[in-house]
């Protein structure tokens, strides 16, 4: 889901000039708060690229009718309309820092650091490159279809 999202916002002619002039906007006003991109993304641009682009794939809307890229995606995909609401759900992300508790055959387990709430995800759905079981992650969490 993450790809097509990625292709609704910046890859066709509907949303990409918009999102990425503006995305482009928005990465120069923070490289100028030099302090915020430093304690935030520890001079990472990289990683303050991705928390944006996250921004613009799940709830920043576009001028033309509004819509956020899920409502986008969600207009345009052929399906039932149970698959249009899930697709229109996933501007619902939990952002903050989580700890990679244990892993199986099956899922990884993270627990919200801030509210202790335990989320499992598929293996196949998460990058774990490097995150080892007790690692402190900052990231956004998104629920396609539980």
């Amino acid at each position: 889901m993450k790809v097509r999202l990625h292709w609704m916002a910046f890859e066709n002619y509907l949303l990409g000039p918009e999102y990425e002039r503006r995305m482009n906007l928005a990465v120069e006003e923070m490289m100028k708060e030099r302090a915020y991109v430093n304690e935030w993304f520890h001079n990472d641009t990289g990683k303050l690229l991705y928390t944006i682009q996250d921004d613009y794939l799940y709830k920043t809307r576009a001028s033309f009718l509004a819509y956020n890229t899920p409502e986008w995606l969600a207009e345009t995909v052929r399906g039932t309309e149970a698959l249009r609401a899930d697709i229109r759900s996933l501007n619902e992300r939990v952002i903050g820092e989580f700890v990679f508790e244990k892993a199986d055959e099956r899922l990884y387990s993270f627990r919200h650091w801030q509210t202790g709430r335990i989320f499992e995800f598929r293996r196949e759905s998460v990058e774990m490159q490097g995150i080892q079981q007790g690692f402190l992650v900052f990231t956004s969490l998104v629920s396609w279809q539980e």
